[in-house]
């Protein structure tokens, strides 16, 4: 099965290391291949979003 890794953070001083990581262990576990990662920063009191795709994740 193929996944995708989506990160999100409110604020560009926080940082979605520890999402990714424990996404992607959940997806090795499963056997799954993660074929894209997306992470963003976007306030919820705010319209302004910073998007950014990731190139594909390095073989686990």
């Amino acid at each position: 099965m193929r996944a995708a890794v989506y990160t999100r953070v409110s604020t560009p001083d926080q940082s979605t290391d520890r999402q990714r990581r424990e996404l992607r262990n959940y997806a090795k576990a499963r056997c799954w291949k993660i074929v894209r990662e997306m992470q963003e920063t976007v306030s919820g009191a705010s319209q302004k979003r910073s998007c950014n795709w990731r190139a594909p994740a390095p073989s686990m």
